[in-house]
């Protein structure tokens, strides 16, 4: 026999849970909606300034994060693509007028790291092992795969500060877990929801509560990662900062019976270190990290930013990222010195606490010895106040 009280209440659990989802999916819509011009001029100003510091003559235009170049001369189109293909945000490039593409195909979507297999799905290359069936140690010194996910296939990527999720899910339920999961890990900025529902997918809830407990732990000690299900399982793969930051990962996926693949993060060059340098940069002045008058406290409206600086800064291995404070006149020079000093270390903290190992990171102030003055000298004090970074390598 049926209890009719039991049954309200699921019905009303129900009820609650789809208004949850529905009013998650309202805000990253209309959160997209409003902040589209705004992405697309951000990202239009970092990718010049990227593009210009790798010394290519070439403009760029942006449809919401895919953007098209065109080549003021006959310039190297492949190296022009990959410039602006690694600026934070930019998911494709595809080249244009005056670009040449003799070397490369014309468009690009990340690392293409895996093959094509002969039905038309993914399948790994050989130098990157599939995480089924490992024997041996899971560590490697590949770089692990960003891939597109197939039909019937769900993935969670994360990559510079962001995640993106992708797929079909059997229910709203299993939809709501996965971007609950991700709103505890990150900023709404910071999340692309792809998911969609489909009551013919096979997922069971059990595989959505694995991916969920991986999600929470992977944005700290892994610098990018991809999890996902299949109709074989559930699998992991990502890069970790050394294989000290990613033993607690790898051992919370083998308690849920899933074998990781994590490989260690490269070491930096002198232009890999200097073009991380001009990326910290170019996010920062898009939008600067915000404190509230005199204080040190980075302001909540910040956190995407940091995130998205935590992702780039834990790109490489061999670095030192040094944070940089500064302030504008106003005021007692020696309170100014010391507030750069303490909010250059405030932002220090987030990002170590986001993942960036402590040994990698340093800051300093400068008070208001560096102010940003006009051209007849008058300071700008707006501009004055701001937090950049150098990056060096340790070798």
């Amino acid at each position: 026999m049926t209890n009719p009280t039991a049954d309200r209440l699921r019905r009303s659990r129900r009820t609650i849970l789809a208004c949850g989802v529905l009013a998650l999916v309202g805000v990253f819509v209309l959160g997209a909606f409003v902040q589209v011009p705004a992405m697309e001029d951000d990202l239009t100003r970092a990718a010049e300034r990227a593009l210009s510091a790798a010394q290519l003559e070439a403009s760029v235009r942006f449809d919401g994060q895919s953007a098209t170049l065109a080549c003021a001369r006959d310039v190297d189109g492949p190296a022009a693509r990959d410039v602006v293909a690694a600026v934070h945000g930019v998911r494709t490039v595809r080249l244009g007028e005056g670009c040449s593409v003799a070397t490369a195909p014309a468009t690009t979507e990340g690392p293409p790291v895996d093959s094509i297999s002969s039905d038309g799905g993914t399948s790994p290359s050989s130098t990157v092992p599939d995480t089924t069936g490992t024997t041996e140690s899971s560590v490697s010194t590949t770089t692990p795969p960003v891939t597109t996910p197939e039909p019937g296939v769900v993935t969670v990527t994360f990559q510079k500060g962001s995640l993106v999720l992708m797929g079909l899910v059997a229910t709203p339920d299993q939809h709501a877990a996965l971007l609950t999961a991700a709103a505890s890990v990150a900023s709404a900025e910071n999340i692309t929801d792809g998911v969609r529902d489909d009551a013919t997918v096979t997922i069971a809830d059990a595989d959505v509560d694995t991916l969920v407990d991986l999600l929470t732990a992977m944005t700290v000690p892994l610098a990018s990662a991809e999890i996902g299900w299949r109709p074989d399982g559930v699998y992991a793969r990502g890069v970790v900062a050394d294989e000290a930051a990613g033993a607690t990962f790898e051992a919370l996926a083998r308690d849920l019976g899933v074998t990781p693949l994590l490989v260690v993060r490269q070491t930096a060059t002198d232009e890999s270190a200097a073009a991380t340098r001009d990326e910290l940069n170019a996010i920062v002045a898009a939008t600067p990290i915000e404190f509230g008058k005199g204080q040190i406290t980075v302001s909540p409206t910040s956190m995407y930013i940091i995130e998205r600086l935590a992702g780039v800064a834990k790109s490489y291995g061999g670095v030192i990222v040094q944070v940089q404070g500064h302030t504008d006149s106003e005021g007692d020079a020696g309170r100014n010195q010391t507030l750069s000093d303490q909010r250059a270390e405030a932002v220090r903290a987030e990002l170590v606490r986001l993942g960036v190992p402590a040994a990698d990171i340093t800051s300093v102030g400068f008070g208001e010895s560096q102010l940003i003055t006009d051209p007849n000298g008058n300071e700008l004090a707006d501009q004055s106040r701001r937090v950049v970074f150098d990056v060096t390598t340790t070798g």
